[in-house]
């Protein structure tokens, strides 16, 4: 696969190359319409038609314009900031050409499952469909098709499993053909989302007791000493909260609003600790190893027993890899280990740590993944996050 200029899309350039997430191994070369142009950026995923498909893709960077003389138009640019930075094209391409495995679905392996939006196709009946029904011509399988479509609209793959066979595409375009269906496209959804909660706030002015019933009057207490909070939260103290944060808010007492969080695979808050005096040992690997730091790639074995201070050493370079604007990556051989691994990290640095293993969710590895804000707690002895790049174990 030969290597993408991997530079910015130039504005007068609008040809830009787009891996897609299924088994091809070429790139596509697709145009930018001019109200998607400011925003598309190379790491960003993309909308594109492929074949009678829509499909994601992901833009890799500027490309000549092909011999052909019609191109295909990016339909929509699914991101506001890229999902991966630039400088790891290069080595995604690699990946794709030492794997002889296709670029788009190794970026699609990279990020966080459930990300990739595709089409699904939809049948629908249609009068003359409705009318052939009574036909005694009908073949068996083309009346159970219209039988099932006669309910409304349905996928195709719904439709197999209800007559509970196969339905070969040569059949749905027979069908097609004969203007009993009508077949259209439509965009399915990627499995992760963003998490979000319903949270309850107050609306201006509290209204008197007097025009407040009890209860009300105690969400309105807890409202306004605690400001806002979820209506889960709210359940937990009024069974009936949610009933009564409806009434509420068609009586103009409150506004629900719906907040992003991320989904928390750590368990309980974890105190910060209080860094212990180092040994002279310590001092001594940590002297030597920092001014390593950020000078490339080297290879240090630190050689110690069980319960000499190995793990101490890890969380004082991490702190001075973190001060110099790096990121840490902390590798643990088994899962059954990270418990007690992230335990030690996040006491030390707080919510800037993230965890990635096969272990998690689907919507916890993408948010571990960075794609959502934080919903945690941060430890007092965290660094800022806005100014720390996310570690991860």
């Amino acid at each position: 696969m030969p290597p993408i200029p991997n530079k910015p899309v130039d504005a007068p350039h609008q040809i830009v190359a787009v891996a897609v997430a299924l088994p091809v191994h070429e790139t596509f070369s697709y145009s930018i319409p001019g109200h998607l142009s400011a925003q598309a950026r190379p790491g960003m995923r993309v909308l594109v038609p492929f074949g009678r498909r829509t499909v994601t893709g992901y833009l890799i960077g500027p490309a000549d314009a092909p011999l052909a003389q019609e191109i295909k138009h990016i339909l929509d640019v699914l991101d506001d900031t890229p999902l991966f930075p630039e400088a790891l094209i290069p080595f995604f391409e690699w990946v794709a050409g030492y794997y002889m495995h296709p670029l788009g679905q190794v970026i699609s392996t990279a990020l966080p499952a459930g990300l990739t939006l595709t089409d699904i196709a939809v049948l629908t009946v249609t009068a003359a469909g409705r009318q052939k029904l009574t036909s005694p011509s009908l073949s068996p399988l083309a009346k159970s098709i219209l039988l099932i479509l006669a309910n409304g609209p349905a996928p195709l793959k719904h439709v197999q499993k209800e007559v509970g066979q196969p339905v070969s595409w040569a059949l749905i375009h027979q069908m097609r053909r004969q203007q009993w269906i009508q077949v259209d496209r439509r965009i399915k959804g990627g499995k992760v989302r963003p998490k979000t909660i319903r949270v309850a706030t107050l609306k201006g002015v509290a209204d008197s007791d007097a025009r407040l019933s009890r209860q009300r009057r105690a969400i309105r207490d807890i409202l306004t000493a605690e400001g806002d909070l979820s209506v889960s939260e709210l359940k937990k103290r009024i069974p009936t909260a949610p009933a009564l944060i409806r009434a509420m808010r068609k009586a103009g007492q409150v506004v629900l609003f719906e907040k992003r969080i991320s989904r928390d695979p750590f368990g309980e808050p974890i105190d910060p600790d209080t860094p212990p005096r180092l040994t002279d040992e310590q001092c001594n690997v940590v002297r030597t190893l920092t001014p390593l730091l950020g000078r490339g790639f080297e290879s240090i074995l630190l050689a110690g027993v069980t319960g000499s201070g190995k793990t101490e050493v890890y969380l004082r370079l991490a702190r001075a890899t973190l001060e110099k604007g790096l990121r840490v990556l902390v590798l643990v051989p088994e899962i059954a280990l990270i418990s007690q691994t992230e335990r030690r990290f996040r006491a030390r640095f707080g919510d800037i740590v993230a965890v990635l293993h096969s272990g998690l969710t689907g919507g916890e590895r993408y948010d571990q993944g960075g794609a959502s804000p934080t919903g945690k707690r941060p430890s007092p002895s965290a660094p800022d996050p806005a100014s720390s790049p996310r570690s991860r174990i």
